[in-house]
């Protein structure tokens, strides 16, 4: 059975990969037929600390979220500590999924779910506008993928 209460745990409401990542998981929300609910949603300014404290307020919670989306792996390790320190077990009391596939993911305990964005393509296309002196107003949306790992999933 999935989740059903996922709070978000995402940056500064002034960066547009914040507004786009929280948008994103609305989305998944809506489509999974769960209402938003802002009292899951924690702000932070991208710092492990801040991610800590997050999560911790998240756990006071009377009916605390089953799962956490984190905007970024770094995000996700603040979240780790805290999960540790008030003795929530991944993924058995609680699924966690991260954004960015950072290579430290993989080494976590257990390993970090997280949407792996394509470097490569980016790279390419960003040497391509360079080279080719493109109209700067264009805008290139790549989609990311998935890495599913133990930290969300149960047996």
């Amino acid at each position: 059975m999935g989740a059903t209460r996922i709070a978000h745990i995402t940056g500064e409401s002034w960066m547009e990969a914040t507004r786009q990542r929280l948008a994103g998981y609305q989305a998944a929300l809506e489509q999974a037929g769960q209402a938003y609910d802002e009292r899951l949603v924690r702000r932070t300014n991208w710092q492990f600390s801040e991610s800590f404290t997050a999560t911790c307020s998240l756990l006071e919670q009377q009916d605390r979220p089953d799962a956490i989306f984190c905007a970024s792996d770094w995000l996700a390790i603040g979240c780790y500590q805290a999960l540790a320190v008030n003795g929530v077990r991944l993924p058995q009391d609680i699924l966690l999924a991260g954004y960015d596939d950072q290579k430290i993911s993989e080494q976590l305990t257990p390993p970090l779910t997280s949407i792996q964005l394509p470097y490569s393509e980016l790279g390419r296309l960003a040497v391509e506008y360079l080279c080719n002196q493109e109209d700067a107003a264009t805008h290139v949306m790549l989609a990311g993928r998935l890495k599913v790992r133990s930290s969300s999933t149960r047996e």
